[in-house]
């Protein structure tokens, strides 16, 4: 493990699986205190819209926030899992106020949770998109 981020504490959204996954595993290897964000606590308790595994439209996710922070906590780091649905205002500041009492402070924030809304420009997303 090393020390580059020693005392830091990161928060990283979309982080049950992928890139986000990868930067929260990364950061706590190098000495920060991890924020793990995701709408998947469970372990195939995501779904994803777009596909049609399952001929209705849906298709189950692997990954889930349990087991990035099973995998963190092998690897010797600390790390904290707070569901927050970045799409909704309230998870959000439910999340803000949950991190702040558990560290106080977040030194690092990586917004990497998103969604594929496609055909359309940024300007035309609806707010419940």
């Amino acid at each position: 493990m090393g020390s580059v981020l020693q005392g830091k504490v990161a928060l990283v959204t979309g982080a049950s699986r992928g890139i986000g996954e990868g930067i929260a595993r990364r950061f706590a290897a190098e000495g920060a205190t991890v924020i793990v964000t995701a709408r998947t606590i469970e372990a195939s308790g995501g779904v994803h819209e777009a596909g049609n595994v399952d001929g209705k439209g849906k298709s189950a996710l692997a990954g889930s926030l349990n087991e990035v922070v099973e995998q963190i906590r092998t690897d010797g780091g600390e790390v904290i899992a707070l569901r927050c649905d970045v799409g909704d205002p309230a998870s959000r500041a439910e999340l803000y106020d949950a991190a702040m009492k558990m560290t106080g402070r977040v030194d690092i924030l990586v917004n990497n949770a998103a969604t594929a809304v496609f055909g359309k420009s940024w300007k035309s997303v609806r707010e419940d998109e």
